[in-house]
């Protein structure tokens, strides 16, 4: 499993201040996507970081949206497609009698 480092929290914090920043023209919805957004964007991190794949890889399909800014969409999609192979899947299949 890949730990973030150190300078992968440097570049979220600086995509988090560019997308947090205060413009007059956005209206209270898109302050709600946005928030939403970047909820999703700390969140999946963390829940990575702890081991929970299949909860990190819901948080980031929310962050990998559309309506999210282009900046947590990128890293959204990068850590997406980490998660995604870091997610163990199998089958188990048993039979009784034959």
């Amino acid at each position: 499993m890949k730990i973030p480092t150190p300078s992968s929290f440097v570049v979220s914090s600086a995509i988090l201040a560019s997308v947090l920043a205060p413009t007059s023209a956005r209206a209270e919805g898109d302050k709600d996507v946005r928030a939403e957004c970047v909820s999703a964007f700390e969140t999946s991190q963390e829940l990575r970081a702890s081991g929970d794949f299949v909860t990190a890889r819901t948080r980031l399909l929310s962050c990998i949206r559309p309506e999210c800014p282009s900046s947590v969409r990128t890293e959204c999609s990068k850590w997406f497609e980490q998660v995604e192979r870091e997610v163990p899947t199998f089958v188990v299949s048993a039979k009784a009698d034959g």
